[in-house]
């Protein structure tokens, strides 16, 4: 028989892993604009509870009923909040917040549009395009809060969102919550992480027996924390945090400047050994008489064989990253298809480079397509890997999360998928780039024309060590100015993603 005016009813619930029983035989109904915690000891079950309540878990045995009917599929009248941060990080506050809408068919606009209000309603106006590293851990769970709440969901589900803050963030986030839940009165089960808080927000105690509450409503949770003493401590150790962020800035400097002076002394100690007569010149020409690359650059030839170069590396470097990631990205999202195909890629990827470029060479030539075939050879299963390994290493929180808000599996592969695996590409491109520059190379070493290892070639030809020498430098040069467009693309695309330790 239905209960009237029960939004959730667990009936004698039970959920088993294997033949482990995370619950067994569990009671629970929470009224339609109740707010119920639930507390107990690490491992009793309480997230269980939520996750069978939301749909993601069914039962082994029991009944779960949402407004009077049994759940079947997930609880479309729910909004889950996880424990850990579910947050895109490389969308915006705002975009976070307005996910759901996303998935569900809106416009990013009106999405962005509807999210705004709620990201004030939050306490957060004004930081509508920080990305989550940008924020702190309090603000990052009130846009939690806020992508939960936007959808207006019947039932509220939490399950310990404020675990993880401070005492103080805690509080203050207590009082947002309570603010919000009062103006709407819609059911909550919330998952308490101490008794304290469990007391503090609910109108019923779920433990083994239930315990209501009867502190007056509204409250202030946060009247007994916010002292200026309070306050003028918190201003004083941020304004110390402050100062550790000046000297990172310093650092950095610190290291161009460490570079810098590595590259002179060894510089002036090749001079120096070649000129006391330490160095033979015949295997290592002085530094000075690299003058030869200025030779060069007054001419036509050398920058026709470095726009080849150059040519050859770009269309290796793309098609490579193209297939790799295509190919990384399919295999990645199809466990079936890439237990069947890896070992041939495996196999693929066991072959020395080197042996291709002859053969390369018989197929194509000696023009531009033998050398972009073996730059292909050598990206591509970079691209691939790290793609492959950045699909499968997924977070399972956000993943969890963006199927909570109910998204389609396109909108997965586009918006959960493809960026998270975004930081493994781009740290493939960085590898590529010398790949690419590699394959172009040996191949114009190997036979052509024209090209800088071509030049190089012909300096090895007639022994002119330091022409050999003067080729290897302008490689050198033509490799760090291509890494620092990938490092300037790298840094717009994640600009979303966290410093490193070392960086912050």
């Amino acid at each position: 028989m239905d209960r009237p005016g029960v939004a959730v009813d667990l009936r004698d619930v039970m959920v088993r892993f294997g033949d482990f029983t995370a619950v067994k035989s569990m009671n629970l109904q929470v009224g339609e604009t109740e707010f119920v915690a639930v507390v107990g000891p690490t491992g009793c079950g309480k997230s269980t509870i939520l996750n069978t309540v939301t749909g993601l878990l069914k039962p082994a045995a029991g009944d779960v009923r949402i407004f009077g009917k049994s759940l079947t599929g997930l609880n479309d009248q729910s909004g889950y909040m996880l424990q850990q941060e579910g947050l895109l990080p490389w969308k915006t506050a705002q975009d976070n917040v307005g996910l759901r809408l996303v998935f569900q068919g809106s416009s990013i606009a009106k999405a962005r549009e509807q999210a705004k209000p709620w990201l004030a309603k939050v306490g957060l106006k004004g930081f509508e395009e920080r990305y989550p590293n940008q924020l702190s851990g309090g603000q990052r769970k009130r846009v939690a809060m806020a992508q939960t709440l936007i959808m207006e969901p019947k039932i509220v589900l939490m399950d310990e969102p404020f675990s993880a803050l401070d005492v103080h963030t805690r509080r203050l986030m207590h009082r947002i919550l309570l603010d919000l839940w009062q103006a709407d009165r819609r059911s909550l089960v919330f998952i308490a992480h101490d008794l304290d808080e469990a007391i503090t927000m609910a109108d019923r105690v779920v433990v083994v027996a239930d315990v209501r509450i009867t502190l007056p409503r509204p409250r202030d949770v946060s009247a007994l924390q916010t002292t200026d003493e309070f306050v003028a401590l918190y201003r004083e150790i941020w304004s110390l945090l402050g100062a550790e962020v000046e000297k990172s800035y310093a650092t950095r400097g610190k290291v161009a400047l460490t570079q810098f002076v590595i590259v002179l002394g060894v510089i002036l100690i090749w001079e120096l050994g070649v000129r006391a007569g330490l160095i033979d010149p015949f295997f290592f020409p002085a530094p000075s008489t690299l003058v030869r690359i200025g030779e060069w650059m007054s001419t036509a030839d050398f920058w026709t064989d470095v726009g080849i170069t150059l040519l050859e590396t770009v269309l290796s470097f793309l098609v490579g990253i193209g297939i790799g990631t295509a190919l990384g990205i399919w295999l990645g999202l199809s466990p079936f298809a890439a237990e069947v195909v890896q070992p041939f890629i495996k196999m693929f990827n066991a072959i020395p480079r080197i042996l291709l470029g002859p053969i390369f060479v018989i197929w194509f030539g000696l023009g531009p397509t033998s050398k972009v075939a073996l730059g292909v050879t050598l990206v591509l299963f970079v691209a691939f890997f790290n793609t492959f390994q950045g699909v499968r290493e997924v977070n399972p929180v956000v993943l969890a999360n963006a199927r909570l808000l109910r998204a389609s599996k396109s909108s997965l592969l586009r918006h959960v998928y493809l960026p998270s695996a975004t930081t493994w590409i781009l740290s493939s491109l960085r590898v590529s780039v010398g790949m690419a520059v590699m394959g172009s190379v040996v191949a114009e070493y190997l036979g052509s024309s024209a090209g800088l290892g071509h030049l190089i070639a012909q300096a090895e030809g007639v022994l002119d060590a330091t022409g050999v020498f003067a080729g290897i430098i302008v490689l050198s040069a033509f490799v760090v100015a291509l890494d620092a467009i990938v490092d300037r693309a790298e840094k717009r695309l994640l600009v979303w993603r966290p410093a490193l330790a070392q960086e912050s």
